[in-house]
């Protein structure tokens, strides 16, 4: 294992340029999700409904109070657009699923025996998983729903292996991994491989593998070369691992980057940076080098500075555009040269 030491930029010149986009057009400026189809629809989550970006074609969708097939809640924590035929939607009030064709909504409340149903309703993210099987991560815990046979399931862990009979991922730590038909989920305990295939009824036993030398995971991300980057609190470290062999290097994060145990999103871009956005409203990014970490920090002098450190949502898409959805609308980062025209022709109001 390498380890490395991660040290603040003294100067951070290096100028990031962001740009605001469908200010008017999405259904809130509070942005909570975000993911991309595969034909490159993003799909904009908010507090305020959810939304397709197409080009310079938006379209919303909201609850509506009498009408049982609108979104059961317009308040979006978690949106998965990444299969072909159909977006998942996560909501504060249950799951949805959504025909991105004919834009048709179904409520998919969930109706276990022996759960509270506000817990089980109230998702924190959902994720895709193989074949039809979609994770869902709750107030209650981890559940599954098998679209498929249209059946929600309640997966029990081996307490020697997790404590509790539930698994328990902290919200926005779910990363699945379609070669190996696993999903990794980050706790409080450390880092977890969920075997997909070993579940195949209601009432399977969730084989779940450690991950060694985790602690408590606060953020994952799926890496560039077949890893996963770990944002670990109580070592305050990023943690690389290979899924064959485990923690293959580890950044310690500087001192005076303090962390709580909530996560929001975290992101590893083209140039290998970690983009981390967590809950005490902060976007911070780390070089591949581990040294001249930073914070971004919005300045209201720079009409091209980030509107607001408080970011919930990351995305990277095919194109290889970051996008981060703030507590102040849409923002994409520009490519420094667009960056650098846009700082040309912006004229100071001074």
């Amino acid at each position: 294992m390498v380890f490395i030491v991660a040290s603040v930029a003294s100067a951070q010149s290096d100028e990031l340029y962001f740009q605001r986009a469908f200010e008017r057009e999405l259904p809130g400026s509070r942005i909570l999700s975000l993911s991309e189809d595969p034909i490159g629809g993003l799909w904009v989550g908010t507090s305020s409904g959810l939304a397709r970006v197409l080009g310079d074609h938006v379209r919303v969708w909201r609850q509506q109070a009498v009408d049982s097939l609108s979104l059961s809640s317009s308040h979006i924590v978690s949106v998965d657009a990444t299969s072909p035929d159909v977006v998942w939607v996560g909501t504060l009030r249950g799951l949805c699923r959504l025909d991105p064709i004919t834009g048709a909504v179904k409520r998919v409340p969930c109706h276990l025996p022996d759960t509270d149903p506000l817990l089980v309703n109230t998702i924190w993210q959902v994720v895709c998983g193989h074949e039809g099987s979609i994770w869902v991560s709750t107030a209650a815990g981890l559940l599954n729903y098998d679209a498929v046979a249209s059946e929600w399931r309640d997966p029990l862990v081996e307490e020697a292996v997790f404590p509790g009979s539930r698994m328990r991922p902290l919200p926005g730590t779910m990363v699945h991994d379609a070669r190996r038909k696993a999903l990794w989920a980050g706790t409080k305990y450390g880092v977890y491989r969920l075997d997909e295939t070993g579940l195949r009824t209601a009432t399977d036993t969730l084989r779940l593998e450690p991950m060694q030398g985790t602690s408590s995971a606060m953020c994952l991300a799926a890496g560039l070369h077949d890893d996963i980057a770990v944002l670990d609190f109580r070592l305050n470290a990023m943690l690389h691992i290979h899924p064959d062999i485990g923690v293959v290097r580890s950044v310690k994060l500087p001192s005076e980057w303090f962390f709580n145990n909530l996560g929001k999103a975290m992101l590893v871009d083209p140039t290998q940076r970690i983009w981390i956005a967590t809950g005490d409203d902060r976007l911070r990014v780390l070089p591949a080098n581990g040294k001249d970490a930073r914070s971004i920090v919005p300045d209201r002098n720079k009409p091209w500075s980030l509107p607001s450190s408080s970011v919930n949502a990351l995305l990277l898409t095919r194109e290889k555009t970051l996008w981060l959805g703030t507590e102040e609308g849409l923002v994409r980062l520009l490519p420094e040269r667009s960056g650098q025209i846009h700082l040309a022709h912006w004229n100071s109001p001074s």
